[in-house]
């Protein structure tokens, strides 16, 4: 769930094409840079308070449901799909979104007000049927705003800073998730019978991401011009380059993704190590994303100068690394340097994600081609989920794992096949500025 999460505002440029900012002429001549500036004030802002969301709805979400709602396997998979669920049927949100006729950033606005009230229903029930009901909207709720904000950043933001401005807000992300996640755990510890009041501070900082959000410029959101999602899915028949990707692409994220809720029933339960709220909060989350933030640059580079194929590979040798030090580990200390290897494996993720299609897509068709990838992510993330509790049940922490590194070493298979295929080595900026 947090790599699909996690990967954020950036990895829903998918929708591009399918969205035209009205205020598109306002970022011209002498207002272009004071429009950035104020837009990256309020994405800072945003951001420094999205942590706390990200953090609540990573790894508190599926913890609290193990050790005090007592969820079943069917109902954590639901929470831990949701996110997904909601990229899923981003492409059709966009068409409810532009018939408001509300401008971008009010949207957005109302997106975060929404899923504040979600999250304040969570706060005051104490029953399994809200909660799960609860998180689930809220999930799918910030799941939508996401593809407002891409929108923004690509109208408001020079090609030029665009990269260097979306990264900072990434770093920001990264550190205030890490600090949230420490003090939920600290705080569990101690107080776990009023592990309600997570989500009331979680229900704040979502008020608080619309407010910050509700001041950036944006216009409405234009007409749909294009000839529509399942269209463009014809893409993948007339482009085999194209297929092949999303072929690895898919077990990739099938073996990664179905182990993500494990994780924490591995550090929760008592058929695993059964640690402390603080440790596991140390685990999922501290140390990969201090990974993150120290590694975002030097993966942006190395992605620059190679061929996407060999970065993608390296990047699922680093999953497998982490994922068997990570089911086979017996002490903390073999646990961090798992998430040391698995903070390192989502930043050079993060990127791949977002920037993949800009070396085989064709000039102008980049969104086109992205909608189809990010659909496909949604799949994947609201199926593998469901895969891995049926493996726990039938199987075990320890051949859910194995099956996971066996779709990884499929999924590298997959692009080895096309490593020589000489569209990989053109990269191109997909989303220049247009003045």
């Amino acid at each position: 769930m947090a790599h699909e999460q996690e990967m954020s505002w950036i990895r829903i440029l998918a929708l591009e094409e399918t969205v035209w900012l009205g205020s598109l002429s306002l970022v011209t001549g002498e207002d272009r840079r004071s429009i950035a500036r104020k837009t990256f004030r309020c994405e800072l802002f945003a951001n420094s308070f999205g942590g706390i969301m990200e953090a609540g709805f990573s790894t508190f979400v599926i913890l609290l449901a193990i050790r005090v709602y007592e969820a079943n396997d069917y109902e954590k998979a639901l929470l831990a799909g949701s996110m997904s669920a909601g990229l899923l049927i981003a492409p059709f949100g966009l068409s409810l979104m532009r018939a408001t006729g509300w401008t971008i950033n009010w949207i957005a606005c109302g997106l975060m007000v929404f899923t504040g009230f979600c999250l304040l229903l969570v706060f005051s029930s104490a029953t399994l049927p809200l909660y799960v009901t609860g998180i689930v909207l809220a999930q799918i709720a910030l799941s939508q705003q996401f593809t407002l904000r891409a929108q923004i950043q690509t109208a408001n933001y020079p090609s030029a800073e665009r990269g260097r401005r979306v990264a900072w807000n990434f770093i920001l992300l990264a550190l205030t998730s890490m600090a949230t996640s420490f003090g939920f755990g600290v705080f569990l510890d101690n107080r776990m019978e009023d592990h309600s009041w997570i989500f009331g501070v979680m229900a704040v900082a979502s008020f608080l991401t619309a407010a910050s959000l509700a001041l950036i410029p944006a216009g409405k959101l234009s007409e749909d011009s294009n000839k529509g999602f399942l269209a463009s899915l014809k893409l993948v028949k007339r482009d085999s380059l194209f297929g092949m990707v999303l072929l690895g692409w898919m077990l990739l994220g099938m073996g990664w993704l179905s182990t993500l809720p494990l994780r924490i029933e591995y550090l929760v339960s008592k058929e695993g190590l059964n640690l402390s709220n603080r440790d596991i909060a140390i685990v999922t989350l501290v140390i990969p994303s201090l990974a993150k933030v120290l590694s975002l640059r030097w993966f942006g580079g190395l992605f620059d100068r190679w061929n996407f194929v060999p970065f993608r590979i390296t990047l699922n040798c680093l999953l497998i690394v982490s994922l068997l030090l990570f089911f086979y580990a017996q002490d903390f200390p073999t646990l961090c340097l798992a998430a040391i290897f698995n903070g390192l494996a989502f930043a050079g993720s993060s990127i791949a994600w977002s920037l993949w299609v800009t070396r085989i897509a064709p000039a102008g068709q980049e969104a086109t081609y992205m909608s189809v990838h990010s659909a496909m992510t949604g799949v994947r993330g609201l199926v593998a989920p469901f895969l891995g509790y049926f493996l726990l049940v039938h199987y075990g922490f320890q051949v859910a794992a194995w099956i996971a590194v066996a779709f990884l070493a499929l999924s590298s298979l997959c692009f080895y096949s096309i490593r020589q295929n000489n569209r990989f080595e053109h990269p191109h900026d997909s989303r220049a500025w247009k003045s």
